[in-house]
């Protein structure tokens, strides 16, 4: 990601939280502290609904960032009124993201032409 991709993409994160009161964290690898992805709730144009989302960088996956990462701001996003259970929209070709959603308690809700539609439920303990 070069200088002008990382410039936009800061300015659609804040600009994120000053229009809907949400939007994304920056993710970060404890031990060194470098930048690793984001998470958080998003809302994109022509979506119904914003979604909880999560992106890793490629040399940070695997070691559970996303994981955990995604489950605190599931954690923090379903106590906020009006999102306790958020979508979240995956392309089907994603497998990593859906089986992270569905160990996160997200179930399958309907799919469209290149995304699945999730739902979270909050499972049994």
């Amino acid at each position: 990601m070069g200088a002008g991709d990382t410039h936009r993409a800061m300015l659609a994160t804040l600009g994120s939280w000053a229009l809907y009161g949400f939007g994304l964290w920056h993710i970060a690898e404890t031990a060194t502290g470098r930048f690793a992805g984001w998470t958080g709730l998003l809302q994109t144009a022509g979506k119904p609904e914003p979604g909880v989302a999560w992106t890793v960088l490629p040399e940070f996956q695997g070691k559970g960032l996303a994981g955990e990462a995604a489950a605190a701001a599931l954690d923090h996003v379903t106590r906020q009124p009006g999102h306790a259970t958020p979508a979240t929209y995956i392309d089907p070709a994603n497998a990593a993201s859906i089986r992270l959603a569905e160990r996160l308690g997200f179930v399958p809700e309907a799919e469209t032409a290149g995304e699945r539609i999730y739902r979270f439920t909050r499972r049994a303990a």
